[in-house]
C-alpha cells in the first residue's frame, strides 16, 4: 500500500454545509490535522462533520457543532494520536460551513492511502 502525505484541502468555508474533502476513488485516506483559520475580526461559529459513507451533515455526524472561533485566531483539530480521522470507502467526506461566509479558511493534512 502506498502512501502520500499532503495537503489534502484547502477551502473557504461558506454558510451552506458542503462537502470539502472525499477520499480518492482507489483507495482511502487519513485526516491528520485540520487548521480552521479566521480570516476576519469578528467572531465565527463553525460547523464541521464526517460521515463516513455519504454527505450526511447533522448532529449525528458532527465533528465540531457551532464551535466558536475567535477573529483573526486560528484554531488546530490534530487527530494523529488517535491514528486520525479515516475515510476508508469512496462515499465517505468531511463537510463544513461556518456562521459567516468568507470568514473562515479550512486546511487538512493527512495521507492518502493507494491499494
Amino acid at each position: 500500500m502506498s502512501q502520500t502525505k499532503k495537503q489534502l484541502a484547502q477551502v473557504v468555508l461558506g454558510t451552506a454545509t458542503a462537502a470539502l474533502y472525499s477520499a480518492p476513488s482507489s483507495g482511502f485516506a487519513v485526516v491528520k490535522e485540520i487548521f480552521i483559520c479566521c480570516t476576519t475580526s469578528g467572531s465565527v461559529t463553525i460547523r464541521l462533520f464526517h460521515d463516513s459513507d455519504g454527505s450526511t451533515y447533522d448532529k449525528t455526524t458532527a465533528l465540531y457543532y457551532d464551535y466558536p472561533v475567535t477573529g483573526n485566531d486560528t484554531v488546530l483539530y490534530q487527530a494523529a494520536s488517535d491514528g486520525g480521522i479515516v475515510i476508508d470507502n469512496i462515499f465517505g467526506k468531511i463537510g463544513g460551513s461556518a456562521s459567516v461566509g468568507s470568514a473562515v479558511t479550512l486546511t487538512m493534512y493527512g495521507e492518502d492511502l493507494i491499494s
